[in-house]
């Protein structure tokens, strides 16, 4: 009888266990966020040959690299934050050609950091006058791959523009002490260097209202969104934020 008395014991337990794991699965589905998609359009820009220090830089992400390895790794990254992108057009159009193009790409190639470590706005202007934005889509994010974005310079966004620029050489790594390289696509976790497809999932993070934390301030570490010890974590602060953007963009059946 003590045999049977535990059986019964057993299985009433493992029958608890079932009914608890199920209640818990539901609960998990009704808070689980619904899935938002995002539309963006890649234009890999071309006629924009760039020389930095020996190194001749011109556009080399192709179609291919663009479905099936940045994109892809873009939407591992933000997966947590059930946010996914689609690439509604992937083309090659050719920068503009004004009298003074040589100048443009010259100050872009030679743009420098300032001591605070910020960018130089100047070479976006001069991006700017090289783009040609005949195919650009207010409906979409639109992300420009260009050759080169000055030095320490991976990626620019402007959120109101809908628009990102995603620079395919690159010597951040080496903190502009060797040459511009050719940026990888992509790269193994934990962060070291980061990659091309990092770099396009933090600058989308921009578009979607997010900013760089504060390193005087931060205490969580390893963020997508840069500060001290980057790395690809989203904070549910910044899962919300980017939701609530993202909702503005999303595809609809």
């Amino acid at each position: 009888m003590a045999w049977v008395k535990i059986t019964v014991q057993t299985i009433i337990a493992i029958s608890l266990l079932i009914l608890l794991s199920a209640c818990l699965s539901a609960r998990d589905d009704k808070q689980a966020k619904p899935q938002i998609t995002v539309p963006m359009q890649f234009i890999i820009v071309t006629d924009m040959a760039m020389t930095k220090r020996g190194v001749d830089m011109q556009s080399w992400v192709t179609r291919a690299d663009i479905e099936d390895t940045v994109l892809p790794e873009v939407n591992r990254i933000w997966a947590p934050a059930g946010i996914s992108f689609v690439a509604t057009n992937i083309i090659e159009r050719d920068a503009r050609s004004p009298p003074d193009k040589a100048d443009l790409l010259d100050y872009i190639v030679n743009a420098r950091r300032d001591a605070y470590g910020r960018g130089d706005p100047k070479r976006i202007r001069a991006m700017n006058q090289l783009i040609d934005w005949s195919t650009h889509d207010d409906e979409v994010i639109n992300i420009y791959l260009v050759p080169y974005l000055g030095e320490t310079s991976q990626g620019n966004a402007r959120r109101r523009a809908k628009r990102v620029f995603v620079a395919q050489f690159t010597d951040k790594p080496s903190r502009a002490q060797n040459p511009p390289a050719r940026f990888q696509l992509t790269e193994p976790r934990p962060f070291e260097i980061g990659s091309l497809s990092r770099t396009l999932a933090h600058e989308i993070g921009h578009i979607l209202s997010l900013k760089h934390p504060d390193r005087q301030t931060q205490t969580v570490f390893g963020q997508l969104m840069g500060g001290r010890r980057a790395g690809y974590l989203l904070t549910p602060e910044q899962i919300e934020m980017a939701r609530e953007r993202a909702q503005a963009f999303e595809l609809t059946q």
